[in-house]
């Protein structure tokens, strides 16, 4: 249930990235995403966009959806791989910036990572126009090439402290 996983979240990992606090009384749009963490002889199965990085496969949690049907959908849609498991909570990457949508106002975007294990046999993404117009593809990657990579870009950061737990070299804080 969500909320056995969610119960998770108290007793992890937490990072938070971005704009420390918001103005009082702040507008704030809020988003929690699932996303999955799936790792194989040292590289991670991740997107990689045509502009530069890499990212894990995940998305926001549609009304009615457990976080492990959220996993699960999203890598069927960005990845084209069936999740055959998902596994423990690894950590919750908090993203707190301006709104580039919706100007004059914050947004809050929470991911939880968790482990997860796919089918072999890759299948035909799903994705979204929007997605689509990333040109994207699915990856196997070398976790500390990913890292590198990512370092240097500021919106690939919630992906970075990913790697850093998974590589462990994390800098963890708890609230």
């Amino acid at each position: 249930s969500n909320a056995a996983l969610i119960s998770d979240v108290y007793n992890t990992r937490f990072i938070s990235i971005g704009l420390p606090d918001f103005p009082d009384q702040a507008k704030t749009i809020r988003r929690i995403s699932a996303r999955g963490v799936c790792i194989r002889n040292g590289k991670a199965l991740m997107i990689k966009y045509k502009w530069p990085g890499y990212g894990f496969a995940g998305g926001g949690i549609e009304k009615g959806e457990s976080l492990e049907e959220t996993v699960a959908r999203e890598f069927q849609e960005e990845i084209g791989c069936t999740v055959t498991k998902v596994g423990k909570f690894l950590l919750s990457v908090t993203e707190r910036t301006t709104s580039v949508i919706h100007p004059g106002k914050y947004f809050e975007q929470v991911n939880l990572y968790y482990e997860c294990e796919v089918a072999n046999a890759p299948c035909t993404t799903q994705t979204t126009q929007e997605e689509a117009d990333r040109e994207y593809e699915c990856i196997w990657v070398d976790l500390s090439e990913s890292l590198r990579e990512n370092e240097a870009i500021p919106q690939r950061q919630r992906d970075v402290a990913v790697l850093k737990l998974l590589l462990g070299t994390d800098v963890i804080t708890k609230p």
